[in-house]
């Protein structure tokens, strides 16, 4: 996005914002990012701009797993009520989240969450330790979940569990297809999460 003819990066003393305008036949995508110099995580807003002119806020997050490396104020534990406060605040119809672990993050979440959001949850791998689950969280007074589901990025995607292309990680996308209750249009939801260590795996992924 950064290297894009529609886009915009201006850079501060503690953020890199970026902003990136995607136009296509009947859809207009305005995308606004900011990561921070100290190597937090990157949070990502959208607006998509539909042919009738409805306007959805999307926002992707990725919170950061649970590990024993963060320690005080980026542990978890200290982060979590923050996390929460600023999702409800918000305002987006579609969030996408990565890096939620099973324990601990995704019931947390869940249980947590505004209760205008309905949750779609996948993890990567069977195991309470995984950190590579994805959640969807949307806007249940605007959309009505018509279907859902995962697949893993390797050569055999309906494999539960597998990975390929010399991934560090097992990694999925899953989906939920939302159906607007007011004017019964559909939008098929991806969220995913590339394997972090190799160019060439992210790419094959």
């Amino acid at each position: 996005l950064l290297n894009s003819e529609f886009g915009e990066v201006s850079v501060t003393d503690e953020y890199i914002e970026y902003e990136v305008t995607i136009p296509s036949d009947t859809t207009e995508i305005k995308v606004m990012c900011w990561e921070t110099l100290e190597n937090m995580v990157p949070v990502c807003e959208a607006a998509v701009l539909t042919a009738a002119s409805k306007v959805y806020n999307l926002m992707t997050f990725n919170i950061r797993t649970i590990t024993d490396a963060d320690k005080n104020e980026r542990s978890w534990e200290n982060r979590k009520a923050a996390v929460i406060e600023y999702l409800n605040n918000s305002g987006a119809d579609v969030i996408f989240l990565q890096e939620v672990e099973c324990v601990g993050q995704s019931d947390y979440i869940t249980e947590t969450i505004s209760e205008k959001y309905g949750v779609v949850y996948y993890p990567a791998i069977a195991n309470k330790d995984d950190s590579g689950g994805l959640m969807i969280a949307y806007n249940k007074d605007l959309f009505e979940n018509v279907g859902e589901n995962r697949f893993w990025l390797s050569e055999t995607p309906d494999v539960p569990y597998t990975k390929s292309f010399d991934s560090a990680c097992t990694r999925i996308a899953s989906w939920a297809l939302l159906e607007n209750k007011e004017t019964g249009e559909r939008y098929a939801h991806l969220n995913t999460h590339l394997d972090h260590v190799l160019e060439g795996t992210r790419s094959a992924q």
